[in-house]
């Protein structure tokens, strides 16, 4: 009985790490064709940009006095 539980397990694993591969090179294989990055990830780009500016101003005043 529990050499049994312990395969189905091991096949329920195996499968999961087989769809997360394939999921990685579907999005992998999706960014390569894309010419511009999408919506959501211009976003981040944009606000990962104004945090940086917000960050190093005060860093930068201090490092120039």
């Amino acid at each position: 009985m529990q050499k049994s539980f312990f395969n189905k397990k091991l096949v329920i694993v195996l499968i999961a790490l087989i769809i997360s591969f394939l999921l990685i090179a579907f999005s992998i294989a999706v960014r390569n064709n894309r010419k511009a990055p999408t919506f959501v990830q211009q976003i981040g780009n944009d606000a990962a940009g104004i945090v940086d500016r917000v960050v190093s101003y005060p860093l930068d005043g201090a490092k120039n006095a």
